[in-house]
């Protein structure tokens, strides 16, 4: 509860490597950057509680990161952008559920898994996906611009119905 309740408190960055942080910490302090790394230690084993009531802009994970686990930052409303490093190679349930302000996803090529409902209720406008990623934020009517970073095949139904205006598809994937 260190800073619980600071609304005016404004951090740059938060870095949360070798830091162990509580539940509420940093509930309603507004944090622009926060850099989540392999060594951060929460008060709960499989989500990130502490960073879910702060209101956070900016979510970048360190290279090294091999997981983001199941219900990480759902509900975490003020995010706009989340940066995933190749290193991630899976992505959990509900990951990002309902992070109703995500508006950009940069994800890279290393991730091979991702659960239900990882994005869902995010009104994604830009994102640069492998092609794993695509029927996971189709869904989202704010979609309008989709870089297909790498892959070898879009399937089947992945776009239909989708309000996507732009998609840009390498080469490589069929």
């Amino acid at each position: 509860n260190a800073f619980r309740g600071c609304s005016n408190l404004i951090l740059d960055v938060l870095n949360t490597s070798g830091r162990t942080i509580g539940t509420f910490a940093f509930q309603d302090v507004t944090i622009k950057d926060v850099i989540i790394s392999d060594t951060f230690n929460c008060a709960q084993s499989h989500t990130y509680p502490s960073l879910t009531y702060a209101n956070i802009q900016n979510i970048s994970f360190e290279q090294g990161i091999t997981f983001i686990p199941a219900f990480a930052l759902s509900r975490c409303s003020t995010i706009t952008s989340v940066d995933i490093p190749d290193t991630v190679t899976s992505i959990g349930a509900d990951a990002f559920y309902l992070c109703s302000s995500l508006d950009i996803l940069v994800m890279f090529d290393g991730v091979k898994k991702i659960g239900d409902r990882a994005f869902d209720g995010c009104p994604i406008k830009t994102a640069i996906v492998p092609e794993i990623a695509c029927p996971y934020i189709s869904g989202s009517d704010a979609l309008d611009t989709v870089i297909v970073g790498s892959g070898t095949e879009i399937r089947g139904e992945t776009f239909r119905n989708s309000k996507v205006k732009s998609v840009m598809i390498p080469n490589t994937v069929t």
